[in-house]
């Protein structure tokens, strides 16, 4: 295992991101494997610094603040849309029944 591998590898290892960690350390696998290959490079070496930005594993990432992290937190209900609010604002239907919420039917 060459360099560009093992250090990918120990800083993808414990990564939340398991799908973009993968693809980084294939990428790593595959330009180790072209050594001396000069289009190697040049074709796999953005493709794996896109990956290792998203994952905030360059300076630049970290500097910038890196990915969103996951929490435990509840996720943030979202603004009640216009037609929920048209509902709100004017009540029941013509015929008096209640208006219909999609999201119990």
């Amino acid at each position: 295992m060459s360099k560009l591998t093992a250090a990918v590898r120990e800083q993808t290892e414990d990564h939340p991101d398991k799908a973009a960690a993968a693809l980084a350390l294939a990428y790593a696998e595959e330009l180790d494997a072209a050594i001396g290959k000069a289009d190697a490079l040049k074709d796999l070496g953005p493709g794996l610094l896109r990956v290792l930005e998203s994952l905030a594993l360059t300076p630049k990432a970290r500097a910038a603040g890196g990915p969103a992290k996951p929490t435990d937190a509840a996720p943030t209900p979202a603004a009640p849309s216009r037609l929920e609010a048209l509902r709100d604002q004017f009540g029941p239907g013509q015929d008096g029944t209640a208006p219909v919420d999609a999201a119990t039917s």
